[in-house]
């Protein structure tokens, strides 16, 4: 019956993957956050739903069962084609200090695929949003000396998504290195109304701005790892570190007046420039991470039941390296971000379910590169999450959730309060094996 059921929710997963891929090329959008229109927009996130069930961990950590995007250099021990998919929904309230909204969000977080060329060699690709544009805020009052009542509308959508390809080798006892190319694309818009109503007649004011992004960056891993007490020792610490190049992301703008009725039919409009070249530029990064690990492999060598992992990593992005040709100055600070956690399988041998199901926790701190009015924009936020192994394949169900929250109420801030719901799969088979017949 839980086979059968596993099954059905793999089939829903797939489907609702075709569904929402074409318009994630589009756009990768959560729930609605002001803080969205500084920058590039907010970091989506988007990882490995083990990784994110343990706040997102992962820059040193390895897993054969399950994909890393993080360091391209952990690719290299997944021994099996590995097929994953996820899709991610938000619920989020914003308070102010005379307003409070909620809002409700939900597409596609990531794909990714990924086969061994050799026992030490494995490439893979995929798809994942990188950044989040989405806010909406709203001012009324009147135009001066006059009765007619105006409405400021301005509205925000969009970001930055990657196609992806990754390699990671081992290239010395237990030392791996990998590589990362990513393709950046997706588009920046800003809509801008005036509503204006004299009792008589409406219509809308409309400014338009449109930025397309199309660019590549590069990124690369180590990994390493020994057993702290020699041979003799059933666990593993895992040394991990990746570096991202900065680089010019190039984009072309468009921008127009428009004039319309309330409807939204158009009355006229005025393009201001078309296809205007310009660039964003995006700051290097470093991320270190270090793990204590009994992996599953090791298990499977000793008497040993359980395995599991748990370690720390540090991410450090300098955005006041961050330019842009159309807003000179967004006044971005570094960014630091610590994820804390781990994952638990009680007793790899079992036959029950509960036994073998994986427990992932974590806590994860990000000092944004945001500071408004004196104020660091921090999120801070709770992980957990469970992979479900299937009865008769090595094929998982994976579930996160997270709850946290963004910004602060002081010197007339939002501050945002979310909960973050993800559900995938992960599929695994062999593949390229030449079978022999005696």
């Amino acid at each position: 019956m839980l086979s059968f059921f596993f099954r059905i929710v793999q089939v829903v997963i797939f489907a609702m993957v075709l569904l929402f891929l074409p318009s994630s090329f589009a756009m990768a959008q959560l729930a609605q956050s002001p803080y969205s229109r500084i920058g590039v927009g907010l970091n989506a996130q988007s990882m490995s739903l083990p990784n994110f069930a343990m706040g997102g961990l992962g820059i040193s950590n390895p897993n054969s069962k399950h994909l890393n995007s993080q360091n391209p250099a952990l690719l290299r021990f997944n021994s099996l084609t590995t097929f994953e998919a996820a899709i991610t929904s938000e619920y989020k309230n914003l308070e102010g200090q005379d307003a409070q909204f909620t809002d409700f969000s939900g597409n596609l977080a990531s794909v990714a695929f990924a086969f061994p060329v050799s026992p030490k060699w494995t490439i893979g690709l995929g798809f994942q949003a990188a950044t989040v544009i989405s806010y909406a805020n709203i001012e009324t009052a009147y135009l001066p000396r006059t009765q007619v009542f105006t409405r400021f509308e301005n509205q925000g959508e969009g970001g930055i998504s990657q196609l992806y390809f990754n390699t990671g080798a081992k290239i010395w006892k237990e030392l791996s290195v990998g590589v990362r190319a990513n393709y950046n694309f997706g588009f920046l818009r800003d809509r801008t109304q005036s509503i204006l109503d004299d009792g008589q007649n409406e219509f809308i004011i409309e400014l338009l701005d449109r930025r397309n992004v199309s660019d590549f960056s590069f990124e690369g891993g180590l990994h390493y790892r020994f057993k702290p007490a020699g041979k003799a020792s059933h666990s593993f610490i895992n040394l991990g570190v990746t570096y991202a190049l900065g680089t010019s992301l190039k984009t072309t703008e468009f921008r127009a007046f428009q004039r319309k009725l309330f409807d939204e039919a158009l009355l006229e409009s005025d393009t201001l420039f078309s296809n205007n070249a310009g660039s964003i530029q995006i700051p290097s990064s470093w991320r270190l991470g270090i793990s204590l690990q009994r992996p599953i492999e090791e298990v499977a060598r000793t008497q040993k039941r359980s395995a599991y992992t748990i370690g720390i990593d540090v991410s450090l992005e300098n955005w006041a390296e961050y330019s842009d040709s159309k807003i000179p100055n967004d006044s971005l600070q570094q960014a630091v971000t610590i994820a804390f956690g781990g994952e638990l399988i009680p007793n790899v041998r079992a036959t029950s379910i509960l036994s073998r199901t994986t427990y992932r926790a974590g806590l994860r701190y990000e000092r944004s590169a945001i500071m408004l009015r004196g104020q660091h924009i921090d999120n801070l936020s709770l992980h957990a999450g469970i992979t479900l192994p299937a009865r008769s394949s090595f094929s998982g169900l994976n579930i996160a959730a997270a709850v946290g929250q963004r910004g602060t109420l002081e010197n007339g801030l939002v501050r945002e309060r979310y909960v973050r719901i993800s559900l995938g799969l992960t599929i695994l088979d062999r593949w390229f094996v030449r079978r022999r017949y005696e």
